[in-house]
């Protein structure tokens, strides 16, 4: 791809989703995790959405989960935590039975394998 045709590919991404930051930027600003709501989300797009949706829900609750157990946690700043350090975190202080990191590590790995290859098969 050359310099040109990559400047283009990022207008075109741009205008895009121009519209639709409004709509947006007003749910992000009300996070919560709602099970039905947490359904619909993930009833929704491919797997590669899917996944992408289930993680930030289980980055919203390891976070969730911290801010719970640490008795300051406003001495961490957890949101500039990244979420391996988190799930570190978590096993340590063992606020989930240990059988769940691993699995939680992979739906990790899993979306960082989805979120930083632009060319995944669609089969």
């Amino acid at each position: 791809m050359t310099p040109r045709e990559a400047d283009e590919d990022w207008k075109h991404a741009i205008a895009q989703h121009d519209e639709k930051l409004p709509s947006l930027e007003e749910e992000a600003r009300e996070p919560c995790f709602d099970r039905s709501r947490f359904a619909d989300r993930i009833a929704m797009g491919d797997d590669w959405q899917k996944l992408i949706q289930g993680h930030l829900y289980l980055e919203f609750i390891a976070t969730r989960m911290l801010e719970a157990e640490l008795p300051n946690p406003q001495e961490i700043s957890l949101s500039r935590m990244g979420f391996s350090a988190r799930m570190d975190l978590i096993a340590a202080l063992n606020i989930v039975p240990p059988e769940y990191v691993p699995k939680v590590r992979k739906v990790s790995k899993l979306r960082n394998l989805v979120a930083h290859e632009l060319r995944l098969r669609t089969h």
